[in-house]
This record gives C-alpha cells, structure tokens and sequence, in this order.
C-alpha cells in the first residue's frame, strides 16, 4: 500500500526478485505462492519493513509492477520447470505487470508465444558505462557517478549490465548519493 501512495500515477513499481529466492522457499509450496512470497519478500526488503497480507494484496492489484527476475541460470535445476509455470501464471493473473528475466546463460529459451527473449551484451568498463550514466545524469554528475561505481568491485560488475546500470543511476539520481548500499560484496 505504501509502494502504490508514493508511486501514484507515475508509472510502475520496480520489484526486483533474486531468483535463487526461489529455490529457498518451503518445499510445500507451489510455483505461484513460492513467487509470490519472493515478491513480498523483496517489497519489504526495500521498505524496510513487513508487509502484511492485506497491503500486498493491494498493491499486486492496484499497481502496476515491473517485475525483475535475475538469475535463472543460478536457480537449482528441479526448480526451473516450476518456475516457469508459476511465472506463466503470474502473467495471466497480473496483466498489468510487466516481466523481465535475466539470466546469463546464452540463448534461453522460455515456452510462450508471446515472450520476448532479448540478449544484452556486456558494456565495456570504464568508457560504455561513461557515456551511459552520460545519457541520464546531468553531466556534473557524471564523475561522482562513475567513481563510486570505480570504487567497488561489486557496482563495477553491476555497471556493464545495461538494465543494471540503468537501475544503478536511477538509484544514484533519487538518492542524490552512493548506490554503494545496494551492491554486494
């Protein structure tokens, strides 16, 4: 419910899910209820804070959500064809939703007539990423950008994945500060 207040009519929640996530929930549960609490669990890991029942309900109805699924090719194999069909149906139930899979292992392949199966090369490090950040940050920022992106092995590693650059300086452009905190080591 807090997500869809401060979003208002703006456009889409980013969700961003691990999908090894995935693997770690209860044996008992099925496909759809092991995605849907990797989703909760990543909407609360963000605010910081539990989301009851209740409000996640509300906010997977009432809000569009882009959901961003990284590392398919980390999920354990068992649990592979269990996911994509909790994420076919996420697809029919959540129409509004919009889904992105990431995964590193070349050509992967989705059942599905309608999905798209894009491959991102890897931008080269130091100068793809500069003239990235360059396209969406005022150009004073340029530079603080890419020194805290120098500065740490992880958000290097981060930086020469498009989409992830491009959630990088959207994190650095809201918080007019390090996207240090959000990358692991």
């Amino acid at each position: 419910l807090v997500l869809a207040l401060m979003l208002g009519e703006a456009g889409s929640v980013p969700v961003y899910v691990r999908l090894s996530r995935f693997s770690r929930q209860p044996e008992a549960l099925g496909g759809f209820e092991r995605l849907l609490r990797c989703i909760q669990e990543s909407m609360e890991q963000g605010l910081g804070a539990p989301l009851n029942a209740e409000d996640f309900s509300t906010v997977m109805v009432s809000t569009p959500i882009l959901l961003l699924l990284d590392g398919l090719n980390e999920m354990a194999n068992r649990h592979v064809e269990l996911f994509l069909d909790a994420i076919s149906n996420y697809r029919r139930v959540y129409r509004r939703h919009r889904t992105v899979i990431a995964s590193r292992i070349m050509n992967a392949r989705f059942r599905g007539p309608d999905w798209d199966v894009l491959e991102l090369e890897e931008l080269a490090f130091p100068r793809d990423v500069r003239d990235y950040a360059a396209h969406y940050l005022d150009p004073g920022m340029v530079p603080q950008f890419m020194t805290e992106v120098e500065g740490q092995d992880a958000l290097r590693q981060l930086a020469v994945n498009p989409l992830m650059l491009y959630l990088l300086v959207v994190l650095f452009t809201k918080n007019a500060s390090s996207p240090r905190a959000r990358a692991r080591p």
